[in-house]
């Protein structure tokens, strides 16, 4: 028998300890609680900081910030910047001003004519039926909604007032038709850069937006265009349209058919082209890569389109004289940010960085783009020391930096400031990385830069590039077994071997065939006469010690007999997580000894 002294002394320890247990668990839930209870006060403090200012809302939706409210968006931005935010005060400012805009496009919206809905299935239809149908491509449809949004928004519109449709067609064009369709052939997209793209679309919205063609379809069309005609903002009690004062200042240039009063076919399409790269100038696209695109169209009736030579001339003279300085001041906010940040550059590149009156920010947007230019130099240098770069001159003397709009409005526009890091002609999205934004205000007529900030992480000009998965090796391991999945297996051991086995990659030929690069205007992209042929041996070794990473999409492989197929598709190469070039591509391929080789290579 136990004594009673031990089993009390037992029992003395197995309840302390179990009560020390219990005080533990008690006091790490309360900590628990503690923590969890500061966690939500400081996202509810972080929320409430990120909130914008009522103040500065309602200066947003006026036409003109005053000091007040330019001090407010000023720090605003930098709170959201400081607070892991930084892209918050954009969307903010972008969502406040197309609510506004809605709200008065809503308003004015005329009442729709069940004949010009039932015209404008028909057009869809026919259109649709003439030129192969609807090309299903996730890529290039992305590509020309971020660049058609944009555009849309700089203009007034709403975005999804315009549809978009891409045809599968080799043809180079792009039609419009009333009920806001845009159609943009597979021969076009896949051919063309950025700038012209924008170019494109900004001339069929002009076509739209005012009305040219129900003057084709109704007879009284013109005198209904002219009453809904809401693309000028120069009707009574409505705001300011940035591009309609634009427009009447280079009239104040000598510069015609931008008055939206067109009457016949030959005027409307000199005033859609006219308006076509005045938007797409103001948004940051480089206006007169509208002359490749005019060159490049097919035939038109000359019922209904002037000549080519004609049109050039009349783009030329807009473009001219958008060079004003007094005009770009007023009217082109995308360049007065550039110029900003090239000037901080410079001033940088003295030693005097935080020269007094500069906008906050504005030396660190500066700093992140001479970072970036001094590492694609440094790129550069080494790819003309291997001959990658056919014509084995550099490239870096000719302007780099580069913006593109946000948001455009009549007293306020928001750009992105990127560096240029292509080196050929880019088809697939334009080679770039982005640096920083830039916040400016109109007052007194005059643009001028009040915020600028860095933004984090890499990011691409073309933005799909990051976006979408590469699209060949999906398609090569999900192919058949048959001779359409050879085909693709085929193209991708070409893509593959170009960046990492030059060896394998010269295995990958046809017997006796060497590979040709075909860049389609490249001689006369960069003005250095000759040409961007690439050299397959230095590409082999200037890639051989990188993680070079050349991604396709959008692709189509077809057969055109047992021994012949074609596989092609829009691709982009980084290189060390730069974007340097990006274009189309096809391959040509044969069926040797049972094997699929490629007989030829041809890029746009």
């Amino acid at each position: 028998m136990r004594s009673l002294g031990r089993t009390s002394a037992t029992w003395k320890r197995y309840s302390t300890g179990r009560s020390f247990r219990q005080r533990a668990t008690r006091l790490a839930a309360f900590a628990a609680l503690i923590l969890a209870a500061a966690t939500g006060i400081a996202a509810a403090v972080v929320l409430l900081e990120l909130r914008m200012p009522a103040r500065l809302g309602s200066a947003l939706s006026g036409a003109e910030l005053d000091d007040a409210a330019v001090a407010d968006l000023c720090v605003y931005i930098q709170k959201c910047s400081h607070l892991g935010a930084p892209d918050l005060p954009a969307q903010r400012v972008q969502s406040l001003v197309a609510r506004k805009a809605s709200r008065a496009l809503d308003a004015e919206a005329p009442a729709a004519s069940p004949s010009r809905a039932g015209l404008a299935r028909e057009a869809h239809q026919m259109v649709l039926s003439e030129n192969g149908g609807e090309w299903k491509s996730d890529f290039h449809r992305s590509r020309l909604g971020r660049i058609a949004r944009v555009l849309a928004m700089a203009a007034g519109d709403k975005p999804e007032s315009y549809r978009l449709t891409l045809l599968d067609t080799t043809q180079t064009n792009a039609v419009s038709t009333a009920d806001g369709r845009i159609y943009v052939t597979r021969g076009l997209v896949t051919t063309s850069t950025d700038d012209e793209i924008a170019a494109v679309l900004a001339h069929e919205m002009h076509h739209i937006r005012s009305g040219h063609w129900y003057s084709w379809w109704l007879p009284d069309a013109q005198s209904a265009g002219d009453e809904n005609d809401n693309g000028d903002g120069d009707g009574e009690g409505a705001e300011p349209d940035p591009v309609y004062e634009a427009a009447c200042a280079l009239a104040d240039l000598g510069v015609d058919a931008l008055s939206g009063a067109a009457t016949t076919s030959y005027a409307q399409e000199f005033e859609a082209d006219a308006r076509g790269v005045l938007l797409a100038s103001m948004c940051g696209y480089e206006g007169r890569q509208m002359y490749s695109v005019l060159t490049r169209l097919p035939s038109m009736p000359v019922t209904s389109h002037p000549s080519v030579a004609h049109r050039i001339a009349g783009v030329a003279k807009a473009l001219d004289a958008m060079e004003d300085p007094e005009w770009i001041s007023s009217h082109s906010p995308v360049k007065v940010a550039v110029r900003s940040v090239e000037a901080a550059m410079r001033i940088g590149a003295a030693g005097r960085p935080g020269v007094s009156g500069e906008a906050p920010g504005l030396p660190d947007v500066a700093r992140a783009c001479r970072e970036t230019l001094d590492r694609l130099n440094a790129t550069e240098a080494e790819m003309i020391g291997f001959r990658w770069l056919g014509a084995g001159t550099a490239l870096s003397g000719r302007g780099r930096v580069m913006g593109r709009a946000v948001m455009i409005t009549s007293g306020l526009s928001i750009v992105d400031v990127a560096v240029d890091t292509g080196f050929v002609r880019a088809t697939a999205g334009r080679p770039g990385v982005v640096c920083g934004r830039i916040w400016l205000i109109r007052r007194l007529c005059v643009w001028e830069t009040v915020a600028a900030q860095v933004l984090p992480g890499t990011r691409f000009v073309a933005p799909e590039w990051q976006k979408f998965k590469d699209e060949l090796g999906e398609a090569a391991a999900a192919g058949p077994k048959d001779a359409d999945g050879g085909v693709l297996r085929a193209a991708q051991m070409w893509r593959d071997t170009a960046v990492s086995d030059f060896a394998g990659h010269l295995d990958v030929y046809a017997r006796g065939k060497l590979e040709s690069s075909v860049a389609a205007n490249s001689s006369s992209q960069y003005g250095n006469g000759h040409g961007q042929t690439l050299e397959a041996i230095g590409w082999a070794r200037f890639l051989g010690s990188r993680r070079a990473e050349l991604r396709a999409w959008s692709v189509r492989c077809e057969a055109h007999s047992p021994t012949l197929a074609t596989v092609a598709f829009s691709s982009g190469l980084t290189v060390d997580g730069m974007p340097l070039s990006s274009n189309s591509t096809r391959l040509t391929l044969v069926l040797e000894e049972g094997q699929w080789k490629v007989a030829q290579v041809n890029l746009d």
